[in-house]
């Protein structure tokens, strides 16, 4: 079978190829077209400017959205016919297993069936929104906590959402006026910080309070020292960005007041979570995204404003927006109906 493929060929250049998928199935193995699939910008991008890993020649993707064409033998959770959310690549066709792996990553396996409710451009951010959820998870954040986002790109923007439904108090910071913008438009407070401390801007919204959360939803190692000045006594900070570039940081009074305030700096790591629903366990990657599913049909989250639809064939164009013009896009889903 004839699929075509975004792939990173070399540093800072992408393009949609050619490439050959087995069609022979084992009784455990699903095929499915392409109908949508998500970028996650931030690993993605990494992997495209090259400081990222696996670095060119390579493909990438994580959340693809299709309609089931094929199954093996032994496959009873999905039929021909069913949307399905499959952890994949940016393929014009995926082929993957029905059963999970107990813990971490899984690979080219099945999510969910996309529930009939659900836009499928939608169900193409849930990835996203569950990387935000586990930072709800983690932080055990609690109604009326004052609660500071740092970076509203589509991760960011995912956990303000997340937040506010939990019941916090959530303000939003981005140096972009447009990603603000927009993270107004979804009834989040938002400030600017450029020319600004965080100390000050903590002061003013939290009334002198500080913060009881903080999500680092940027790659922003550097403002731990100013961020942990920041918080209140058992306060968190939550790392829900990639962090792969250096940062040369004086760390004894960060830990200082780590040590000082009981602070707690916190992984937002999704990959802890075990993997299928089991009536015994409260937290999976795949009830993550049923709920997240179901919150979206209840309104209780806004993914439209954050998506823009694009097409495959553009994906340089698209990375280059992503990595160098922030401005442009707050999150990108590929639509495969564009490719001709």
């Amino acid at each position: 079978m004839k699929v075509k493929q975004v792939t990173f060929v070399e540093v800072n250049k992408a393009e949609l190829r050619e490439t050959e998928l087995n069609e022979n199935l084992r009784p455990d193995e699903i095929i499915s077209r392409t109908l949508y699939s998500g970028i996650s910008a931030g690993t993605e991008g990494a992997m495209y400017a090259g400081y990222g890993t696996p670095g060119p020649p390579t493909t990438a993707g994580s959340s693809n959205v299709g309609e089931v064409i094929a199954v093996g033998s032994a496959v009873k959770s999905v039929k021909p016919g069913d949307k399905v959310i499959s952890w994949c690549n940016h393929d014009s066709y995926a082929k993957f297993s029905e059963i999970p792996r107990e813990f971490g990553w899984n690979g080219f396996c099945l999510a969910i069936k996309v529930p009939d409710c659900l836009p499928l451009h939608h169900a193409a951010v849930i990835y996203h929104y569950s990387i935000s959820m586990s930072a709800v998870r983690h932080s055990r954040v609690k109604p009326g906590d004052d609660a500071l986002v740092i970076g509203a790109g589509i991760i960011g923007s995912a956990a303000a959402q997340l937040y506010a439904a939990a019941g916090a108090l959530v303000t939003v910071a981005d140096i972009s006026e447009k990603r603000l913008a927009v993270i107004r438009r979804c009834g989040i407070p938002a400030v600017n910080p450029a020319g600004r401390n965080y100390k000050e801007i903590v002061e003013e919204i939290t009334q002198g309070r500080k913060l009881h959360q903080c999500v680092l939803a940027i790659e922003g190692s550097n403002l731990i020292a100013e961020l942990v000045e920041c918080m209140r006594v058992y306060g968190c900070i939550t790392l829900l960005g990639g962090y792969r570039k250096t940062a040369m940081l004086d760390v004894a009074p960060i830990f200082n007041r780590i040590n000082g305030n009981s602070l707690r700096i916190q992984g937002a790591g999704g990959m802890a979570f075990p993997v299928a629903e089991k009536p015994y366990l409260h937290d999976t990657h795949n009830g993550n995204y049923r709920q997240l599913a179901d919150l979206m049909h209840r309104g209780k989250l806004q993914p439209e404003p954050l998506i823009s639809l694009v097409n495959p064939a553009d994906c340089q164009q698209v990375y280059q927006d992503l990595v160098y013009n922030k401005d442009k896009h707050l999150g990108c889903v590929f639509d495969w109906s564009m490719v001709k």
